[in-house]
């Protein structure tokens, strides 16, 4: 969510770093709306897990290194 981390996470290899109310948008562009294969969710924010959730295609995997309590 901090956009610092996010630009650490660019200069570390990944590819996008990207805002959980972006993400949807993204998806749709980058998957045809079929959801990504892996979906890395590093906040441990509830709400960043669930658009980890929603944009990870169905038997996609998501790594989660954040607690997530509901």
């Amino acid at each position: 969510l901090d956009p610092q981390r996010r630009e650490l996470a660019l200069a570390f290899g990944a590819n996008r770093a990207i805002h959980p109310a972006e993400l949807s948008e993204h998806t749709r562009e980058l998957t045809d709306g079929k959801g990504f294969d892996y979906s890395f969710e590093l906040t441990g924010a509830n709400s960043s897990f669930v658009a980890a959730l929603d944009a990870t295609r169905m038997g996609g995997t998501i790594i989660s290194a954040g607690a997530v309590f509901p």
